[in-house]
């Protein structure tokens, strides 16, 4: 029994003593309660997956081309026989008059548009009732005038999502979205401008990728996941 109890101190003497509790005033104890209360509520707050994660609007074929910003804030898909404009490796080159602007095209009559301008709201709902949204629509239709034919909402790829599609009455279309405080609208027309049309997608950004790109660029690597 002396023996046994002997054993015992001795051992407890050789291990380390309990730690001490965190003293509530130091930095990396604040660190750690602070993380400890955010990751509950991180957790509980799903994030949807990233504008590189998320995939086209449908397939892309070897012949056609994926087009994605360099903020990855909208992406669209280009058919065969349709080639982007030599000024599309610049798509900011008119900053700060509109924060994107390319176009591409090719034979028949084929020919696309696509131009983002900041000072809008977060939704469509603010480019105002059917009228005043067509007017504004308009405006981002290129050539001769046109006489609208139908205004309606129109649902993206992804769940959620939704677009305002401007038809003119000689066969041209402008789609648009409005997020973030920016309106992303793509005027198409000739043989395939529907498909170019329905591929179109705008998504939302984290903040830092938001104020590199409204500023317009460079955008620092890692910036926009």
């Amino acid at each position: 029994m002396v023996a046994a109890a002997l054993a015992v101190a001795v051992v407890s003497c050789l291990l380390p003593p309990p730690p001490l509790p965190p003293n509530p005033a130091s930095p990396a104890s604040r660190r750690t309660l602070l993380l400890r209360l955010a990751l509950p509520a991180l957790a509980a707050s799903p994030l949807r997956p990233s504008a590189l994660a998320a995939p086209p609007a449908r397939e892309v074929l070897p012949s056609e081309r994926f087009y994605q910003a360099d903020d990855k804030s909208f992406d669209f898909i280009l058919p065969a026989g349709w080639t982007l404009d030599a000024d599309a490796a610049r798509p900011r080159r008119l900053f700060p008059s509109h924060l994107f602007q390319l176009a591409a095209g090719g034979g028949e009559g084929r020919r696309m548009q696509l131009t983002v301008d900041l000072g809008y709201g977060n939704a469509l709902s603010s480019l105002g009732r059917e009228e005043a949204a067509a007017e504004t629509l308009l405006r981002y239709l290129p050539g001769e005038a046109a006489r609208v034919r139908s205004v309606e909402r129109v649902r993206g790829a992804v769940r959620g999502a939704e677009y305002l599609k401007l038809t003119t009455e000689d066969g041209r279309a402008v789609k648009a979205a409005v997020v973030q405080k920016k309106l992303f609208a793509m005027a198409a027309e000739g043989p395939g401008a529907e498909a170019v049309l329905e591929s179109f997608q705008v998504w939302p950004v984290n903040i830092f990728c938001q104020s590199a790109s409204n500023s317009g660029g460079p955008i620092p690597p890692g910036t926009c996941y």
